[in-house]
This record gives C-alpha cells, structure tokens and sequence, in this order.
C-alpha cells in the first residue's frame, strides 16, 4: 500500500507554512495557542514515540509479525492523532486493522521508510507552528 494513496492533493501556505494534510492547525490552534510550550514538549515526546514505534513497525514487517506491527501501528496512532487526523492517521488505520483483523502486513519497510519521512514533516510544520506562536 503506497502513502501516496492517502496524500491530500490540496496544499495550502498558513502562516508560512505549508500544509497538505499534515496538520489541523485549526485544532492545534483550539488547544494550545495559549500555551506553546506545551505545544513543544508534546512533540518532544512525540519524536521519541514515533522514532521508538516506526522502528518496532519496520522491525515487524520484516520479521512477518502482524501482532507486533498491530501494536506499535496503534500506539503512533494514539500519539499522531494529537496533531493530526490527516491521511497519516488513516494510512496508519489501515495497517493497524489489517495487522491486527486480518493478520496481513500489507505495508513493507519501504514504505514506512517513507511514512517516517513524512512524520518528521509532521513534526517540523508542528515545530514551526509553536516557534511562531511563542514569538
């Protein structure tokens, strides 16, 4: 399954910043415009759970391990969703409910090679966005 399937073709510039599906700056805004700093050390926590989970997720998929790949896919899920409920939340869904119903790894370490690039544009949008608010 390609993450290309699930990129939005519609990028916007906000404030700098170029979102295409990435981020909800709407909801980032609701929650934490008032308090950026925490904003920071959410996404501090974030690098080091998605970098700990994507290396699980790419260390099941090559050892074939959908029980595994299932529960590291979940939580990187739970994590994301606090920036985003973007396509990277629904490519993730997608895996996870195949790993975990269907007992199929249909993603392959490519792949998540690829989602992880584009995790750390997640993450540097959300970066940039707290930097501006503290400003």
């Amino acid at each position: 399954m390609e993450l290309s399937n699930f990129l939005d073709p519609s990028a916007k510039k906000i404030n700098n910043i170029t979102t295409i599906g990435l981020i909800d700056i709407k909801n980032l805004e609701n929650r934490f415009f008032k308090d950026p700093d925490f904003l920071k050390e959410m996404l501090s926590n974030y690098v080091i759970t998605s970098n700990n989970c994507l290396e699980e997720m790419k260390l099941a998929a090559r050892n074939q391990n959908p029980s595994i790949l299932a529960n590291s896919c979940h939580k990187l899920l739970g994590s994301t969703l606090n920036f985003s409920s973007g396509y990277i939340a629904r490519y993730l869904e997608d895996i996870e409910f195949n790993a975990r119903e269907e007992k199929k790894i249909i993603v392959s370490v490519e792949e998540l090679n690829k989602l992880e690039e584009t995790i750390k544009m997640l993450q540097d949008q959300i970066s940039e966005l707290a930097n501006s608010w503290s400003e």
